[in-house]
């Protein structure tokens, strides 16, 4: 299901999404990002969920989530921006979307914790 916030449609990822979000990464991490490697098995993992921002059929935002703990905490795994798109609110507005799927989809979600990098 997509919704709409301004010039962004929010929805999950499919498999199709991998080019888009590859173009999105394009540079993070000087070149050892690992979402191009976990990219399809996050797709398939019923405990990992990934969420994207799209405006028109441009993908610009991304969110991947892990449920742990017999499902009472989300984890935020992966965050991406397309570069253009960066200070915009793209991802605060990704994360809010993320935010109320979860309620409603994971009734039995009671935390929410995030991973930091470097």
């Amino acid at each position: 299901m997509a919704v709409t916030s301004g010039d962004l449609s929010f929805r999950l990822a499919c498999h199709g999404d991998y080019d888009a979000v590859m173009r999105i990464s394009d540079g993070i991490y000087d070149g050892t990002d690992y979402l191009p490697a976990f990219f399809h098995s996050y797709i398939d993992d019923p405990d990992v969920t990934v969420f994207l921002a799209v405006t028109g059929d441009q993908v610009v935002g991304l969110r991947a989530c892990r449920f742990t703990e017999r499902g009472t905490v989300f984890l935020v795994k992966a965050a991406r921006v397309a570069p253009d798109w960066r200070g915009q609110g793209v991802d605060r507005k990704l994360s809010l979307y993320q935010e109320e799927w979860v309620r409603r989809n994971r009734p039995a979600v009671k935390y929410k914790r995030s991973v930091m990098g470097d």
